[in-house]
């Protein structure tokens, strides 16, 4: 390997010291909350756009991921959820364009990997499922700021 036997090989090292005050460690168990689902409101959306849904239960939190999830389809991610405080509630988009019609299940996982399952949670709808049935004010002038009322039939 280069050194004959009998070679003498020093191996020097350089240690500093310093002395600093040594913090203290604490630990901590952690619990992570199982998530619960009661509802999601609305249950059924048309395949040609995005959707809200609210959903409600407890040990939800703020910072969970929500998904719709079918067996031999690819999962529906929402958009990043938003919560309540008191883990009661969150309140995700979704985006169904050109995703197929049925029944989904609704899963949310909280950020320490705990989740709650709805099964059969959401219907995605063809588009031609929804229909509008009225629009409230039926009028109203450009310069208005009045809030327009849309009922759709499920």
């Amino acid at each position: 390997s280069g050194v004959s036997n009998g070679t003498r090989i020093v191996n020097t090292a350089r240690i500093v010291c310093t002395e600093q005050p040594v913090a203290s460690v604490a630990s901590a168990a952690t619990t992570i909350a199982t998530p619960d689902i009661t509802k999601i409101t609305p249950d059924k959306g048309g395949n040609a756009g995005q959707v809200t849904v609210t959903i409600t239960g407890s040990n939800l939190d703020p910072n969970a991921t929500v998904k719709l999830t079918r067996s031999g389809y690819t999962d529906i991610v929402a958009g990043p959820a938003t919560g309540v405080p008191d883990g009661t509630a969150l309140t995700a988009t979704f985006d169904f364009v050109g995703k197929s019609a049925g029944a989904c299940q609704l899963v949310v996982t909280n950020p320490g990997g705990a989740q709650a399952m709805l099964p059969s949670g959401f219907q995605v709808l063809p588009p031609s499922a929804i229909s509008l049935t009225g629009i409230t004010p039926s009028s109203g002038t450009r310069a208005s700021s009045k809030f327009a009322c849309v009922r759709r039939t499920k």
